[in-house]
């Protein structure tokens, strides 16, 4: 049976492909980077929802809107000071002979481990981002508060 033709409005919908950055450390290295299409009106309803999913489900983090992007910014002061990241920096800068290790890098390491969630520490893009995190969301809503999910329950262990 041949495939379905798509409708003159399907084609005139634009779709991306984009990686979901929810990590399982238990599926096989082809699955672990999962896929999907998402139209550009199923991304901008993730946009706005993201925000206010934060808000209610982890009390710890703070959420800003994004604007023109599928980047959210997540202010995690409050996770540094409860997972103790700031020590846990110093200690790490001791122990290597490279770069200082910040209080951003030990909470992005913190979701790998604990939530299977990768995420980007802010001060890497420069002033201003110290405990911020860059959260790719041009994925399903579905995959995101997946993802959000996992970092709420990798919190309350915490």
């Amino acid at each position: 049976m041949p495939p379905p033709t798509p409708s003159a409005q399907e084609k005139q919908r634009p779709t991306f492909r984009v990686i979901v950055l929810l990590r399982s450390w238990n599926l096989p290295l082809s699955a672990r980077w999962g896929r999907t299409n998402c139209s550009a009106g199923d991304a901008a309803g993730v946009v706005s929802a993201c925000p206010g999913y934060v808000r209610a489900n982890l009390p710890l983090v703070g959420a800003v809107k994004p604007e023109g992007t599928y980047l959210c910014w997540l202010d995690v002061s409050g996770v540094i000071d409860k997972i103790g990241a700031k020590d846990m920096a110093a200690e790490a800068s001791r122990n290597t002979a490279s770069a200082k290790v910040t209080p951003s890098t030990m909470v992005e390491r913190y979701f790998v481990k604990q939530a299977k969630v990768q995420m980007n520490a802010g001060a890497s893009y420069g002033l201003g981002g110290e405990a911020r995190m860059r959260m790719n969301i041009a994925t399903s809503r579905k995959l995101v508060e997946l993802a959000l999910s996992n970092i709420a329950g990798a919190l309350k262990k915490a």
